[in-house]
C-alpha cells in the first residue's frame, strides 16, 4: 500500500485552497514523478550499499525461542560506523529478517502500528532543503514535503504525521496529514522549530539551545508552556516528560505536559538516573521505561528498562539494553521486546509479563554491529 498523500518535489508553499483533483489522478502522477526525479541527488543507487557480513544463519526464531510470541518485529538498523539505514522485518517463525537500504541518511521513524515509515534526507539542490520521505513498511520511499525541520508520527492512530518546515528567511508552518487517506492541512505558522511529538494532546517542539528545552502547543498550535526536559511518550491527558531539575544529584521530576502534574513517583529512579522513554501496556496496567544511567545524553555508563506497575512498584528490571531507547510492547500484550548488542551481534531482547523470564534471540542483519534505530511490534495478520 502506498502512501496517498501528494508528493512535493519543489519547495513548501504557504497554505493554499486544496485543488479539486482526484486523488487517484495525483497518486499516479506521484508515482510517475518519484520514480523518474525521486528529487535530484536522493537516488542512492549508484552508491555503494554496506557490505553485508559472512555470517552464520541464525537457527532460532523468536517464534520457537519465546512462549506465545506471534508478531512481528520491524527494525530500523545502522551499521556501526555508517550512515546508511536498513530496514529490517523479522518474521516470527524466522530470525534472519528481509532487509531494505532505504533512502535516507536521517531521522527515520515507524508509526503506531508498525505498518508506515517516515525519513529524513538531504537533497544535493540546497534549495529544497531537507526532504522528508513516507512510505509503507517494505514498500518504496516518497518524498512528500521539503524544508523540513522535524516530523513526528501520532502518538496512537495509525498513518496520521505532522512536520515542522521552513525556508530560509521567512516564517515556517506546521502541518498535518493522513497518508491512508491523503488529507493535509497546515495547523499553524511557527518559527522552524523541530517538531519532536504529536497527539490527541497537542505537538512538543524542540526549542533551539543547550538546556533540552521543548515548546508544548495544543492542537491548534497555541504555544501553552515551555519545559526544560524530554518528552518519553503518552500519559493519560497529554504527554509524559522527564523534567530536569536544577540541583545536581536530585531525581528528574515527571511530569504531564498539559497542567505539569506529577504521573508517577520517581521514587523507583535514583539520582543519575534519567527515564528517556516510556511505553504503555494498557491490557497489564503496567508500563516499560528505558533508563539512561550517569547521564541524560552524554557520558552514559549503560541503559536498563524498568518495568513498573499500576501501584508504581518496579516489577522487573532489564540491563543492557542498548541506546538510543528501541522498546515494543507484542500487540498481545504478554511480551516486552528490546535490543541488546552481544559480542557484536544484534539480540532482540524479550520479556515475558506473563512468567517473568527474559529470553535473548539473536537475529542475523548481515550488517554486523549495529545500532536500532526504531523498533515496532505489529500482528503478521494485519501485515497482509
Amino acid at each position: 500500500m502506498e502512501p496517498q498523500i501528494r508528493i512535493v518535489v519543489g519547495q513548501e508553499q504557504a497554505p493554499q485552497p486544496p485543488p479539486r483533483r482526484p486523488w487517484a489522478l495525483i497518486v499516479a502522477v506521484a508515482a510517475v514523478i518519484a520514480a523518474v526525479l525521486l528529487l535530484p541527488g536522493m537516488n542512492r543507487a549508484d552508491e555503494p550499499d554496506v557490505a553485508l557480513t559472512t555470517t552464520t544463519l541464525a537457527t532460532t526464531s523468536l517464534g520457537s525461542e519465546v512462549a506465545g510470541w506471534s508478531d512481528e518485529i520491524v527494525l530500523v538498523v545502522s551499521p556501526a560506523g555508517s550512515s546508511d539505514r536498513y530496514l529490517a522485518i523479522v518474521d516470527p517463525d524466522d530470525a534472519n529478517p528481509q532487509l531494505q537500504l532505504l533512502e535516507s541518511t536521517g531521522w527515520v521513524e515507524l508509526d503506531a502500528s508498525g505498518r508506515w515509515i517516515a525519513a529524513l534526507g538531504a537533497d544535493s539542490d540546497v534549495t529544497a532543503g531537507t526532504v522528508l520521505y513516507v512510505g509503507s513498511v517494505g514498500g518504496q520511499l516518497l518524498p512528500v514535503a521539503t524544508e523540513v525541520r522535524g516530523f513526528a508520527w501520532h502518538d496512537s492512530d495509525e498513518g496520521r504525521l505532522a512536520w515542522s518546515s521552513r525556508r530560509p528567511g521567512e516564517s515556517g508552518w506546521l502541518t498535518v496529514a493522513d497518508v491512508q487517506t491523503g488529507s493535509r492541512s497546515t495547523v499553524v505558522e511557527v518559527d522552524g522549530t523541530r517538531l519532536r511529538r504529536w497527539g490527541d494532546w497537542g505537538f512538543a517542539l524542540a526549542v533551539p539551545g543547550p538546556e533540552y528545552r521543548t515548546e508544548l502547543r495544543d492542537g491548534s498550535g497555541t504555544v501553552l508552556d515551555i519545559v526544560r526536559g524530554f518528552p518519553l511518550g503518552p500519559v493519560p491527558g497529554g504527554l509524559g516528560f522527564t523534567r530536569l531539575t536544577p540541583t545536581d544529584g536530585q531525581a528528574p521530576a515527571f511530569i504531564r505536559s498539559t497542567d505539569g502534574a506529577a504521573i508517577a513517583s520517581m521514587s523507583e529512579f535514583a539520582p543519575g538516573e534519567y527515564p528517556r522513554a516510556r511505553v504503555t501496556n494498557s491490557a497489564r496496567n503496567i508500563d516499560a521505561y528505558h533508563v539512561n544511567h550517569g547521564g541524560l545524553l552524554e557520558d552514559i555508563d549503560s541503559s536498563s528498562i524498568r518495568i513498573v506497575d499500576g501501584s508504581g512498584q518496579v516489577a522487573a528490571v532489564i540491563d543492557g539494553v542498548s541506546r538510543p531507547p528501541a522498546m515494543a510492547w507484542s500487540t498481545t500484550g504478554r511480551h516486552l521486546v528490546s535490543v541488546a548488542d552481544v559480542d557484536g551481534a544484534t539480540v532482540l531482547r524479550v520479556y515475558d509479563a506473563a512468567t517473568g523470564a527474559i529470553n535473548d534471540v539473536a537475529i542475523n542483519t548481515g550488517l554486523g554491529s549495529a545500532h536500532v534505530l526504531a523498533l515496532a511490534s505489529r500482528n503478521v495478520q494485519s501485515t497482509s
